[in-house]
């Protein structure tokens, strides 16, 4: 088991970051080439033309993508990493005694450092049962009680 303190959440938060950033990159190349399929397709040949429609629908939906992946870049750039936690609150890793929440941006379940840890955002139901508790204190998810063991 990995000691879990505010270097551990550091590199967390930095791995997240990394994550974010490559799939930027990727999000920015499927831009690039929808836009360039739709050059490449020519001049549209009347106002119903489906590829050119869907190539339209498909750049905009990257654009979406875009758009949140880089604001959770900039929320996890303003999580202070080394700030102490008394109760559940964004920015607080939360141990309990089966799983491990990082309250940030909601990309779900990721392996890091050999662990699944849970990257939440503050939006979600999970959260809310836990908002606020403090270390001893359980809530009930999927079935399953869980107690808050530490809070960094």
């Amino acid at each position: 088991m990995v000691l879990k303190d505010h270097l551990y959440k550091q590199r967390l938060r930095d791995f997240c970051l990394a994550q974010q950033h490559s799939s930027l990159q990727t999000i920015a190349l499927a831009i690039k080439d929808a836009e360039q399929e739709a050059a490449e397709y020519g001049a549209p040949k009347d106002r119903y033309d489906g590829f050119r429609n869907q190539q339209s629908r498909k750049r905009n939906m990257l654009a979406t993508q875009y758009g949140l992946t880089e604001n959770n870049i900039r929320v996890l750039k303003m999580l202070q990493i080394n700030r102490s936690f008394d109760k559940v609150a964004p920015g607080a890793l939360v141990i309990t005694n089966n799983k491990c929440f990082f309250i940030a941006v909601g990309l779900g379940m990721i392996r890091f450092e050999g662990e699944e840890v849970a990257v939440i955002s503050a939006q979600v139901p999970v959260y809310q049962l836990m908002k606020d508790k403090k270390c001893g204190d359980s809530f009930m998810f999927n079935g399953e009680t869980l107690t808050i063991t530490a809070l960094i």
